[in-house]
């Protein structure tokens, strides 16, 4: 062995010459390794101008005359650099750094600074056991992030990661060890936020939807900011009482109607309620200029919080304004305010006034043609309608009891074939309709389909753009494919487009609204099955039909069964029981005829069915064909010659008598 087997310094042989050389040597290794103390340990290259005895450690990746000694000692030594190779154990002192290290046989590091890593347990001021591998005992805990002139991002995060979805990965707040809240993703992938009274029971306040982002609060939201400004005494702009800016209830109340124009206090998604807790109304102003414009309402109209009512408000930082989430009415009650149509047409149904039904006979209880099987197109079934569609003939159950539904009277149309469409069909007449010009009406009907075939039915609104009251038999022009909205003749027109409006097997309300024109005459509501695929014999029930002023539908206007026969009658009667002389024919009677109520305008007549009379002298002449041969007419009644009869007396009067068949038909049809 030359040299010694922990610091390498050179023997000095027995018979060595020139022993002194040997011995400087070694005591130039003791200087350099023993009580060593370097410059810094992060020089890659050598210093230009180093003194005598100069140490240093050589970093990773050196070059020039530390090439390839990496981590050693280099020391300045005689006009040279000398590089002691480390021992496992060796330890320096790092002046630039102000710490002590220790080489492991690797690389330099801390003395007290053994690595962690894969430590089976940490406890810091605490024991650490396996189920808390990590245990902290502390008043407080600092995580800080190495900034960006530390060579760091400036960010600090804390991940906690699971196994599974279904797994949890939470913090738990507790007390005495007893958990109390507990938020991070337990149990699913959604965020949740727990909380528990002991420990044991825990309540789910909040979940957060991973991929929606949409917050679900399955308790109950708590708003306790209240403030109760004075009270209102006189209108106000820009509205801003103190504790308003903070708070989530404004407490209103007012000596009279009032009116606010705006909020102070705004801010990006702020909500607040306003409660009305006086006696007297209090109308927010919608978008007025009384108030600056970042504290204006945008309601589209203004907004009255009635006594004891309330209003949720969010602001809404884009456009600048207060947005309405939910409460008041749009009446204004500082002041008179004309009502919309719609308002006009719900306020009369909340009241129960009648007269808001344009549509006669919407029920189809009234069914004095008596019409069944057979009804071909174009033709009158149940007053007032007609039967329309592709069909040869259909069958029509008028007056028929729960047919669509609501426990009222309704009509049931039944389809004959299976490739034709078809529906009902009523013309409005023109003075019960033209003050509806330019406005916004709602045609609404309960109905429901014998099977789901029939599913696609429609409903129309047209306008006749004719002479009034002389609209065309048929309104349609061409039924179409099927599917195909149908087109309709000259002069008729939509005011809405028909769509399909998914009827089920269940009794439901539909409805459909549109703006009508200026310049109609006539209005017509026509309801139809627009699907050819079913099969024959297939039904839809329909009643409550219903048009009328605004924007919704709203409750039928139940009219009593001779309110509504009386309606039907000025458009359509049958007359039966008559008297008449043989004025001066033994083959025509005159009958008498009075029309009460009068009809529409003087009237049309035809015969049904087989006459029989009886003037209470002879046998009862009778005719199987009669017809009539002339009338003398008003609205009001008048004279209708039957002739057909044989055997008559002339002078003699005759009377319609029990067993009679025949009727006779006045019309006043549009």
């Amino acid at each position: 062995m030359t040299d010694t087997p922990n610091l390498g310094l050179p023997f000095i042989d027995g018979g060595q010459a020139q022993k002194h050389v040997t011995h400087n040597e070694a005591l130039r290794i003791l200087d350099a390794a023993i009580q060593i103390s370097v410059r810094d340990m992060t020089r890659t290259v050598p210093p230009a101008s180093p003194v005598e005895g100069e140490r240093h450690v050589v970093a990773a990746g050196a070059s020039g005359a530390w090439s390839g000694h990496a981590l050693a000692i280099a020391t300045w030594q005689d006009g040279a650099w000398a590089f002691l190779a480390p021992k496992p154990g060796w330890c320096v002192w790092s002046i630039a750094d102000d710490v002590m290290v220790v080489f492991d046989g690797t690389l330099w590091r801390a003395v007290g600074s053994p690595s962690l890593d894969s430590v089976p347990h940490l406890g810091i001021n605490t024991s650490a056991d396996s189920s808390n591998l990590l245990s902290v005992k502390s008043n407080a805990a600092l995580f800080a992030a190495i900034g960006a002139a530390d060579a760091g991002t400036g960010d600090m995060r804390v991940q906690v990661s699971k196994d599974s979805a279904a797994r949890a990965a939470s913090v738990v707040f507790s007390d005495a060890y007893s958990g109390r809240a507990e938020f991070g993703l337990i149990g699913s992938d959604a965020f949740k936020l727990k909380v528990s009274p002991d420990g044991s029971s825990w309540i789910e306040a909040l979940m957060v939807d991973p991929a929606s982002g949409n917050a679900t609060l399955p308790r109950g939201l708590l708003l306790t900011g209240v403030v109760a400004p004075a009270e209102l005494t006189a209108n106000v702009n820009d509205y801003g009482p103190a504790g308003a800016a903070g708070a989530a209830v404004l407490q209103l109340s007012a000596d009279a109607a009032r009116s606010v124009s705006g909020l102070a206090g705004g801010s990006e998604g702020r909500i607040v309620s306003l409660i009305n807790v006086g006696g007297q109304p209090i109308t927010l102003l919608d978008d007025s200029a009384a108030s600056a414009a970042a504290n204006r309402f945008a309601f589209g109209g203004h907004l009255t919080l009635m006594a004891k009512q309330g209003a949720l408000l969010r602001y809404n930082g884009t456009a600048a304004r207060w947005q309405s989430i939910s409460g008041g009415t749009s009446i204004r009650a500082d002041s008179a305010q004309s009502l919309t149509a719609t308002q006009q047409a719900q306020a009369r149904a909340n009241a129960g006034v009648l007269g808001r039904n344009r549509i006669i006979n919407g029920q189809f209880a009234i069914n004095q043609r008596g019409a069944g099987g057979g009804v071909t197109d174009n033709a009158y079934s149940a007053d007032r309608w007609r039967m329309i569609g592709e069909f040869t003939s259909a069958t029509i159950f008028a007056d028929n009891f729960n047919a669509a539904g609501g426990n009222v009277p309704g009509a049931v149309f039944q389809f004959s074939g299976s490739t034709d469409k078809g529906g009902f069909f009523q013309v409005i007449e023109g003075r019960n309709c033209k003050d509806l010009r330019g406005k916004t009406v709602t045609l609404s009907m309960l109905m429901q389909v014998g099977n789901a075939r029939l599913g696609n039915m429609k409903a129309g609104i047209a306008q006749w753009g004719g002479t009034e009251d002389a609209t065309t038999g048929d309104p349609v022009a061409s039924w179409g494919a099927d599917g195909v909205t149908p087109t309709l003749a000259a002069n008729w027109s939509w005011a809405n487009t028909p769509a399909n409006l998914n009827v089920t097997t269940s009794s439901a309300q539909y409805s459909v609204s549109a703006v009508l024109n200026g310049t109609f005459n006539n209005l017509a509501v026509v309801v139809w099955n627009d699907d050819k695929s079913y099969t024959a014999n297939d039904t839809f029930g329909i009643t409550n039909v219903q048009l009328e002023e605004g924007g919704v539908a709203t409750t039928y206007d139940q009219r009593l069964y001779g309110q509504e026969f009386g309606l039907c009658v000025s458009y359509f009667r049958t007359l039966e029981g008559l008297t008449g002389v043989a004025d001066n024919s033994t083959t025509t009677i005159n009958f008498n005829a009075i029309l009460q109520p009068p009809m529409r305008l003087a009237p049309t007549v035809a015969t049904v069915g087989t006459f029989t009379t009886s003037d209470n002298y002879v046998a009862n002449p009778s005719t199987a064909s009669p017809s009539v041969s002339g009338n003398i007419l008003s609205a009001a009644g008048g004279r209708i010659s039957v002739t057909g009869f044989s055997g008559l007396t002339v002078g003699r009067w005759y009377a319609m008598i029990g067993n009679n068949f025949g009727v006779l038909r006045v019309s006043s049809e549009i």
